[in-house]
């Protein structure tokens, strides 16, 4: 599809001219997920590096009537990162701050953009300053959880040899801020095991963006 008119020069002043791609050569890297089964060229590719910018971005998207597709690193096999109507990839790969270790909780909070592998590293590390480590992982492990981010974990509620014991990708996850599709930021979930009212959380995991995009996650560990 043609983008609208004054649409991408909208996006650069959310984001910086650095971080939208137009570029047709560029934009290969975008048409395809680790299946390579089918491609699916977007017209523009933007890195928002905040929840403030995502909103915007999606705001934005929303006003001008853009679809609108998230995107983490691209090794899923299902096709729910391709743009298959055209319009925009957010791509969430530079939101990828660890933000808290909460070991009395026994969660993390990160950003979406965050690489899976990442927190078990950093686990370790955190570990290291008692007598003994502490023993703390996160357990859903996908086999691209060197490269795969915790956003397009639970976009897809992935798996993995842990979640047999464990529980796949929605028995980690405690709570998500989302900026739903008109950019408006909502917070579902929390710290604690059980939350009031209904099970947002669990709606949107799996959900493969279709009812927003995540931008940070709770997850127990």
């Amino acid at each position: 599809m043609g983008l609208p008119k004054g649409f991408v020069e909208g996006l650069e002043r959310i984001v910086g001219h650095d971080n939208v791609i137009t570029d047709e050569v560029e934009l290969l890297v975008y048409e395809a997920d680790g299946s390579l089964a089918m491609t699916a060229r977007p017209d523009v590719v933007v890195f928002p590096g905040s929840t403030e910018e995502a909103s915007k971005v999606l705001r934005l998207a929303w006003d001008y009537r853009v679809p609108i597709v998230g995107r983490g690193s691209g090794t899923s096999l299902s096709g729910g990162a391709q743009a298959v109507n055209g319009g925009v990839i957010v791509s969430l790969s530079r939101m990828r701050r660890i933000l808290d270790i909460d070991i009395d909780n026994e969660v993390v909070t990160v950003e979406a953009g965050v690489v899976n592998g990442w927190i078990d590293e950093a686990l370790r590390k955190y570990g290291y300053q008692y007598a003994i480590d502490l023993g703390y992982f996160y357990p859903a492990d996908p086999g691209s959880q060197r490269t795969a981010t915790i956003g397009g974990n639970i976009g897809h509620n992935a798996g993995g040899v842990k979640c047999f014991k464990y529980g796949v990708t929605v028995n980690q996850v405690r709570g998500l801020e989302v900026v739903l599709p008109n950019g408006e930021v909502r917070f579902f979930g929390g710290k604690t095991v059980e939350n009031p009212g209904y099970d947002l959380v669990g709606i949107t995991v799996g959900s493969e963006g279709t009812f927003g995009i995540v931008t940070k996650a709770i997850l127990r560990i």
